[in-house]
């Protein structure tokens, strides 16, 4: 009797750890909501950006790894980067950066065609340039 019990318990202890730690999709403004939470810190993002897109988060959260590592974790594979600001501020912007291996190379304008720039902000007030 006493071997099927601890055969029991030994199958409940088994699977406990799963449980504890699981991931689950969950969207991710809710994710970003959580490690708010946790950490302490302020996101900036556009509304829009962010909707119906669903990430595995790991839970329950604790601050064993740091924050930035978390949000690669959540956004390098969703098209999203972050963006340090202050300490626990951070933007989340859409990544369109190239993707590794493409040519970064600035395209190159044919001879005699006119290229214009137009640069704002106290640096030009408008100008064109």
């Amino acid at each position: 009797m006493y071997r099927r019990l601890l055969f029991v318990l030994c199958c409940l202890w088994a699977t406990l750890p799963g449980k504890l730690f699981a991931q689950q999709q969950v969207n991710l403004k809710t994710a970003l909501n959580e490690i708010r939470a946790v950490y302490g810190t302020r996101f900036a993002y556009e509304e829009h950006l962010l909707d119906n897109i669903y990430v595995n988060l790991k839970r329950p959260l604790t601050k064993k790894e740091p924050v930035e590592a978390l949000l690669k974790e959540l956004l390098y594979n969703k098209g999203f980067i972050f963006l340090y600001v202050q300490e626990n501020y951070y933007t989340i912007i859409k990544d369109t950066r190239p993707a590794k291996g493409q040519d970064t190379k600035p395209e190159e304008v044919a001879a005699g065609q006119p290229t214009e720039y137009v640069l704002y902000g106290q640096w030009a007030a408008g100008k064109k340039v």
